[in-house]
């Protein structure tokens, strides 16, 4: 079961794959599993014993799904458009998406981004 369980981790041509995968991988193995075992197939679950973690991935970003400046600039012009001046939806949403695409913070932490943060970090 070892070698199965360290199977989940390759992609078809070798290469190890993404976390997300491996674990969605994972979770099918488990449920086919007790499947085999709710349908008396097997005595008892040949995965229990077995210490199993996802393996550690590099996270890199894709070039080819980055906005370049050029299009970056071009967005957040098109962005500030949307809605009526006086809502100033548009202007929110340029702020937003410049947070997102200037500001060199993690994938996921952009959310907790606020007014007093970047007037703290001097962005006006």
């Amino acid at each position: 079961m070892r070698a199965v369980l360290e199977s989940l981790r390759l992609k078809r041509d070798g290469t190890v794959a993404a976390a997300e995968t491996q674990r969605h991988k994972h979770k099918i193995l488990v449920n086919a599993v007790r499947y085999a075992i709710e349908q008396g197939k097997l005595r008892s679950d040949p995965l229990a014993p077995i210490n199993w973690h996802v393996a550690e991935t590099v996270q890199q970003v894709d070039p080819r799904v980055v906005a370049n400046p050029t299009q970056a600039r071009s967005l957040l012009c098109a962005v500030s458009y949307v809605g009526g001046y006086k809502r100033a939806r548009g202007r929110r949403l340029a702020g937003l998406f410049a947070s997102m695409y200037y500001a060199p913070l993690k994938r996921l932490r952009w959310p907790c981004l606020t007014v007093p943060c970047l007037l703290r970090a001097g962005v006006r």
